[in-house]
């Protein structure tokens, strides 16, 4: 029995009794009427509302402001600050090794959600921290590695898909070569490893002969496959692409390759974004910027590995920079420690000379947005889904923790002791 759901036990948040439809203790547990007072409720969308309160009916919001009218019977919480639940737009957790089918460089067909596991011990971390909603995808190990999906965390229960096939991920650098070789001599290869690509221009050569494959299929009318009916959809706009690319030359060949076959979608990482303003504004595309790194000076990343980059100078306030500019730009935590979570990636922002709405929206209503999921989450607006976080303190301080986490109107204790 997981930590969570014995504290829930614990808290009269679950009971083990089977309901009439023979649900048990993993059920997820019903939401009923909650009021949120905090002495400033942020929305998500630039407002503070001093002496605020949200009302929270059916895993609905209700209201939002001051002096609204509270039902009676329900649940009241009180603190400090309230937030919407955060939104991590390049959510690592619950994805054991590289989560991507590594024996092929394209494989569009596959689904991350497949591979995710939702009740692993890092999703429940970051759900403690605040984050209730994620953005799962392949990894980064195959040029094209798959489908992503958007599904909401929950400790209890399966959490809710909001988009099943929300993009297709596209891989740029060095990290499909990763372990590569070249099948030499005679005989069979002895690893699966033996594959391609074997250098940054052959992801390239790859990617652009695989969707030049399924461009010429769909126009000739042949029968394909699912892999390439997907990269089909990617190539006429219909599915939204997610483009892992890093630095400069990356970026700029990601561009060039999304112009040829007029992909549609979202750059992801984009650490050398700086260094390619013009192109990326033509490009209209949104952005997912990598976690801050822990060593600016040597270029550190959270994880630890040392960042690539191809001039190491680094630009540390892109997600102001990249705004200001008219570019929908988010965070995320992807790959960092479990201290540099999307809570920290949000300080770290303002350290480094964002705003204080500008950091909080990174995280919650512009991630929603570039996930085409705004209709339900991302910031605290009347008909939005439940999904708060009250802090005991200003979530912009180290010091701040969230006391309780509320998905769809069901309020989550964040005390489990570890």
């Amino acid at each position: 029995m997981s930590a969570w759901l014995m504290y829930a036990l614990a808290a009269g948040v679950l009971t083990l009794a089977a309901s009439q439809d023979g649900a048990g203790a993993d059920a997820k547990p019903k939401s009923g009427t909650v009021v949120v007072r905090a002495k400033h409720v942020l929305t998500g969308l630039g407002e503070d509302l001093a002496g605020g309160s949200v009302v929270v009916v059916d895993g609905k919001i209700r209201a939002v402001g001051r002096g609204v009218e509270e039902p009676g019977g329900a649940k009241t919480l009180d603190a400090e600050y309230v937030t919407p639940g955060l939104i991590d737009a390049a959510f690592s957790a619950g994805s054991r090794y590289s989560n991507i089918e590594e024996a092929y460089e394209i494989t569009p067909a596959f689904r991350a959600l497949d591979a995710w596991d939702p009740a692993a011990d890092d999703v429940e971390r970051a759900f403690k921290g605040g984050t209730t909603t994620a953005f799962v995808a392949p990894g980064n190990m195959a040029v094209i590695g798959g489908l992503a999906g958007v599904s909401k965390l929950a400790p209890i229960g399966i959490p809710p898909v909001l988009r099943k096939d929300s993009a297709l991920k596209l891989t740029f650098g060095e990290e499909p070569t990763f372990g590569n070789g070249t099948a030499r001599g005679t005989g069979l290869p002895q690893s699966y490893r033996i594959r391609r690509p074997n250098t940054r221009p052959a992801v390239v050569l790859e990617m652009r002969v695989a969707l030049y494959e399924a461009e010429r299929a769909r126009r000739r009318g042949e029968a394909t496959d699912e892999g390439r009916a997907r990269m089909s959809e990617a190539i006429g706009g219909k599915l939204p692409v997610r483009i892992h690319a890093s630095t400069a030359t990356e970026i700029r060949s990601a561009l060039r390759v999304a112009k040829e076959f007029a992909l549609q979608g979202v750059l992801e990482g984009a650490e050398e974004a700086h260094r390619c303003m013009p192109d990326l504004l033509a490009s209209k595309m949104s952005v997912v910027l990598a976690p801050l790194p822990r060593d600016p000076v040597r270029a550190i990343a959270g994880n630890g590995r040392a960042i690539d980059l191809d001039d190491q100078d680094m630009y540390l306030n892109l997600l102001s920079l990249l705004s200001e500019a008219g570019i929908r730009t988010a965070l995320c935590a992807s790959g960092a420690a479990a201290e540099d979570g999307l809570a920290s990636q949000m300080r770290y922002a303002v350290r480094y000379g964002a705003s204080r709405e500008l950091a909080l929206r990174a995280v919650t209503s512009a991630p929603a947005e570039i996930l085409g999921v705004a209709d339900r989450v991302g910031s605290l607006r009347v008909g939005l889904d439940g999904d708060l976080v009250l802090w005991n303190g200003d979530p912009f301080e180290l010091t701040s923790k969230p006391i309780a986490v509320v998905s769809e109107g069901i309020v989550y204790p964040t005390r489990t002791g570890r």
